[in-house]
């Protein structure tokens, strides 16, 4: 009877430790540049230069294990590009026929996106952890704006100032992200990091149809260094 109680304790004991070695909830926040461009499955889309931009977001982790989690939160998007697309264009908008010409674009869109994203740690050397992640990424369209160039025979259109295509994008958005990263705990309940992060889209950004010679098909990609802390 004493030994199945020692071995019961022991046990007790040995999952408290267990347990005590990571929180099952962890938030945070995050922030860094990314670096921005524009791609196509059908070749539709010529991209012209790579932009940098910012993006910032809290999230959230719910650890299943002491080394596997799920993380989600919210991420303030800002996607960027400078391209090239087919599409039809009239020197008088309504009054003079349509052309099919090529576009230069410079965008400017804002999505708040909602990462799902599965979180495994991969080194452990006490205060300081490597780990990989990856999963969905879900965009809502906040802001879309854009400047055009192109050429009608002789006449060129330049625009000077942005304007809105929000009715050129869609209002919701898909892509994926695979991540490598590191974690170092500088106090008991507080850990900063930093991560790379490479994202992709899965669904056609522009609303446009392409078959119709309206618009491309249109898949941002971004690289991006993320750091943050932990709580």
């Amino acid at each position: 009877m004493k030994v199945k109680f020692l071995i019961i304790s022991t046990l007790l004991l040995l999952s408290a430790t267990v347990s005590a070695q990571y929180k099952e909830y962890v938030f945070g926040l995050k922030m860094g540049p990314s670096w921005n461009w524009m791609s196509s499955g059908n070749q539709s889309v010529h991209n012209n230069q790579t932009l940098v931009s910012f993006n910032y977001g809290l999230f959230g982790e719910r650890y299943l294990s002491e080394k596997f989690a799920i993380s989600s939160g919210l991420t303030m998007n800002h996607l960027r590009g400078d391209y090239d697309f087919r599409s039809k264009r009239s020197i008088l908008e309504g009054v003079m026929p349509e052309y099919d010409v090529n576009v230069t674009r410079s965008l400017k869109a804002t999505y708040l996106c909602v990462p799902v994203l599965f979180k495994a740690k991969i080194v452990d050397l006490g205060d300081f952890d490597c780990f990989v992640m990856g999963g969905l990424d879900f965009g809502f369209r906040l802001k879309a704006e854009a400047k055009d160039d192109y050429l009608i025979g002789v006449y060129y259109h330049q625009d000077k100032d942005y304007a809105s295509v929000k009715k050129e994008f869609k209002q919701l958005h898909a892509s994926f992200d695979l991540g490598l990263g590191a974690e170092y705990q500088i106090r008991k309940s507080v850990k900063v990091f930093g991560q790379f992060v490479y994202n992709r889209a899965v669904t056609n950004l522009t609303s446009l149809d392409y078959s119709k010679n309206d618009g491309p098909v249109l898949l941002p990609n971004y690289f991006a260094f993320e750091f943050g802390v932990l709580f």
